[in-house]
Formats: C-alpha cells, sequence, structure tokens
C-alpha cells in the first residue's frame, strides 16, 4: 500500500486570543506526529509511506493535493487539530478533485469530535483514528479501512517501542525556531501523558499516566539528530523533569559520548533544583520554558497549577545563575482575575529576569475542565467548540474567560504587558549586551518592532 501523511497548510489556522506576534515569531517545527506514525509503519510493514509537511514546504492546498495525487496514495492520513480544521476540510476537498483515495483524520481534534469528522458537514472524511495513532492507523491499513472509528485498545506503554523518528523523511533543513539562530533545528518528544491537573489544558490523545522512553533510547535519537546535521533539539515535553533518575542519566550519556548538540526543555518549577539544572547545563541545555501562568496564589490555585511564587522565583534565578535561558508562560483574564493581579503578575515576571515572555489571554479549548467549567457557570452559552466541529465556518473566535472583563479589555492590556516587558530599557540593555552576531540583532530587532507594531495599531 502506498501512504501519504499530510500535515495541512495553516492558510485559515485560527488565531485565537494571542496577539498576531505570538503566531508570527513562532517557528517552524517538524510534526511529530505524523513522523512517529510514519516511522512506525515503516519499522512494523512493507507498506511505502511519505510525509508531506504543507506549512514547511510553503505550499498552499491546491499544490498540497497535487503532490498528494502524485503519488497515487491508497491511503491519505491527515493530522488534525481544531485551529486548522478549515485547512483541513479545504484540503480534503482538493484531494478529492485529484484522486480516489481512503481519507483518514488522525489527532487531538479526530480524538475529541470523531462522530464530527466523519460528517459531511464537518471534516468529511472516510475513517478516523482516536487516540495514538501509531498502532490504530497501522491497524487500519491492514484492516482495509472497513471500519470507520478505530481507537487505540491502550496506551503504548514501552515508548522504547516506537523507533527512531525517520526526520530524513522530512526537509530538515526547513525547520527554524524564533526563539533560536541556530539552523536547522527539530522536535522530539521523550514523554507522553502528564500526571499534572491543570485545568486549562488536556491532551486526550495522550492521557495523563506519565510514560517515558528510558534515557538510552533519549540518547540515540539525540545522535541520530546529531548525525544529520541539526543543531538544536527542542523536547516537546509536556514536563520534560518529572522524573529526575532519568533526567540525570540522559545528562551524563551526553556527556559519555560527547554529544555537541544543544537541546531546550520544557518544565515545572516545581521539578527542578540547583543540581538537577547544574547537569542540564553541563549536558548541552540551552533553553528552559517553564508554565509561570500567574503570580498570585490564589490564582494558581484557581488554575489548580500546584506551584507558588517562591518555587517561581528559585527556578528562574537559579537558571539565571547558571546562564540558562528561559521562557515564561503568562496568563491573563484567569478566574477570579482582578487588574490589580495582572498588575502584580507584570511586576513578578520583570524581577524573574526571565529572558522570554509568552503572555495571552485565557482560552477555554475543548475537552478541558475549564470549558466545562466555563459552560457550567454560563460563561458560554452553548458548546461553540462541538458545533464549530460539526460545522466549520471561517472566523471562528475561541471563547475566552470573560468572567471579569471582556475580550478587547483583556486585548489592550495583554498588548500593555508585552510593551512594558519587552520595551522596558532594563530589558533592552540585558539583550544588547547578549549580542554576538549581527545575525541575533536582527532578530532581536525584527522582535521588538512587532512588539512595537502589536503595541500601537488599532484593537
Amino acid at each position: 500500500m502506498r501512504i501519504c501523511l499530510v500535515n495541512p497548510p495553516a492558510t485559515y489556522e485560527l488565531i485565537g486570543n494571542d496577539p498576531v506576534i505570538v503566531k508570527e515569531e513562532a517557528g517552524c517545527y517538524p510534526p511529530l506526529g505524523l513522523l512517529s506514525v510514519a516511522t512506525y509503519m515503516l519499522a512494523n510493514s512493507n507498506h511505502e509511506v511519505m510525509v508531506l509537511d504543507s506549512q514547511a514546504e510553503g505550499i498552499n492546498h491546491e499544490e498540497t493535493a497535487n503532490r498528494i495525487a502524485s503519488f497515487h496514495p491508497d491511503y491519505v492520513g491527515i493530522t488534525t487539530m481544531s485551529f486548522t480544521l478549515i485547512d483541513c476540510i479545504k484540503l480534503i476537498k482538493e484531494v478529492r478533485k485529484r484522486v480516489k483515495t481512503h481519507i483518514v483524520a488522525g489527532g487531538p481534534h479526530a480524538t475529541i469530535y470523531p462522530s464530527e469528522c466523519l460528517s459531511q458537514e464537518g471534516l468529511g472524511c472516510d475513517s478516523v483514528v482516536v487516540g495514538e495513532g501509531e498502532q490504530s492507523f497501522l491497524s487500519l491499513i491492514e484492516d482495509g479501512g472497513r471500519q470507520r472509528v478505530y481507537r487505540a485498545l491502550s496506551f503504548i506503554e514501552g515508548l522504547d517501542k516506537v523507533p527512531v523518528l525517520r526526520r530524513d523523511l522530512l526537509p530538515i533543513n526547513k525547520y527554524f525556531s524564533g526563539l533560536s539562530d541556530k539552523r536547522p533545528i527539530t522536535t522530539s518528544m521523550t514523554s507522553r501523558g502528564c500526571p499534572y491537573q491543570c485545568i486549562f489544558c488536556d491532551r486526550p490523545a495522550l492521557g495523563k499516566k506519565f510514560r517515558a522512553q528510558s534515557a538510552g533510547r533519549v540518547l540515540d535519537e539525540m545522535q541520530d539528530c546529531q548525525n544529520k546535521g541539526i543543531k538544536e533539539i527542542f523536547f516537546y515535553d509536556d514536563t520534560f523533569t518529572i522524573n529526575r533518575q532519568r533526567v540525570l542519566e540522559i545528562c551524563r550519556g551526553y556527556r559519555q559520548r560527547n554529544l555537541k548538540v544543544t537541546w531546550d526543555i520544557r518544565a515545572r518549577v516545581n521539578t527542578v533544583d540547583e543540581e538537577l539544572l547544574t547537569a542540564c547545563k553541563e549536558a548541552g541545555c540551552s533553553r528552559i520554558h517553564f508554565g509561570v501562568e500567574s503570580a498570585v496564589p490564589r490564582i494558581l490555585k484557581e488554575l489548580r497549577k500546584g506551584i507558588t511564587p517562591t518555587q517561581i522565583q528559585s527556578a528562574f534565578s537559579t537558571c539565571h545563575k547558571l546562564g540558562i535561558t528561559t521562557l515564561a508562560y503568562f496568563m491573563i483574564g484567569n478566574p477570579t482575575e482582578t487588574y490589580s493581579d495582572m498588575r502584580e503578575s507584570l511586576k513578578f515576571v520583570q524581577s524573574l529576569n526571565a529572558d522570554y515572555v509568552h503572555m495571552t489571554i485565557l482560552t477555554m479549548f475543548p475537552s478541558t475542565k475549564l470549558y466545562q467549567l466555563g459552560l457550567e457557570r454560563g460563561l458560554v452559552q452553548k458548546d461553540v467548540w462541538k458545533e464549530y466541529a460539526e460545522k466549520p465556518i471561517e472566523g471562528f473566535v475561541p471563547p475566552a474567560w470573560t468572567e471579569i472583563y471582556t475580550r478587547e479589555e483583556l486585548q489592550v492590556f495583554l498588548k500593555e504587558m508585552y510593551k512594558r516587558f519587552y520595551l522596558s530599557p532594563k530589558y533592552i540593555w540585558n539583550k544588547m549586551l547578549e549580542l554576538r552576531s549581527w545575525k541575533q540583532f536582527k532578530r532581536y530587532a525584527k522582535g521588538g518592532l512587532a512588539v512595537l507594531s502589536q503595541t500601537y495599531s488599532k484593537n
């Protein structure tokens, strides 16, 4: 069988409640889910598999459909997210004009709304893969796609069973990060499942139980990336540092193998300390992303974040001492949050000496406890995400938490926060001291101009 796995264009991607700058400066990253499914299939079958990343290739729906048709696939698998649903629909329509094939939807949106994906008014696909896709997608192919819904019977417990990703299936040199001068970069996910209870986040396809690759398996992938000329790896694990011993083993193995590729992680402030961070720094970790969300203990409790301002300060202070670049995620418009609380968070984030801050308006995503709470409290009058899945329309705006302030009021304050952080004399001076190249200067200048344009544009 010939199988084409596709990451669709993002022309009609929902911007959500973030300023445009967040999207523009994000970068371009490989579609890990598709790549993992493709790698698993090639290792466990004789099927011919092609992976097409329309976003990295910079091609539109018609060009993507032409590329798919030229491959003459028996099956086309499309990764579907609620934020790119319109693009998925447009691509499917273009594919059906050109080739007769069995179209399969997988990914977060398909996992939450499988029946809506099968509806002609929804996505209009032939089959849906629900949950982790590696084993269930292969089962679909072997079964001839006779069923409409294929569910993973259980989560993959031993993630070492998933082979080292076949990054040669993608255009390696086209991936980059808005936070790094290094190219090419890639992403990797060494664990699945997050045991924490934050009400604004949910990964239904991955579950809550933490499952991780062994340190040796992680090091093999880092070695493979380095051999392919990749300069930096961004680990996409929800929390890379949950298993402390595993992280320390990775760091020791990195030094023993004399690896040079640098890496970034996402971590929680209550899972790191100076010993762990020192080991990471000595093993090539250059940047850590921390979910902070708020400086107000009451708000952190509302979000069920499970961290304290003291833990936040300690983590950032240690990273600053060790020379690890930090990015802090903050949100505004949280439950019970007032302007006074938001100003306190802004003052707090400025005191952290974070290198970057990513600030957003709290959004109610489907399948989250926050969204359910919004429905119960009447902040959302009807299940708008389900309606959108049933009959997608352009211009849909994801619901914000507008318990106290309107979306427009929150947008004004958000822009002010970006301005006060990124355009403060202290921040600008510190960044000037860090300059090491003309490329770095241009990146900082571009970011500064983007902040200015967003800050002073009309709402």
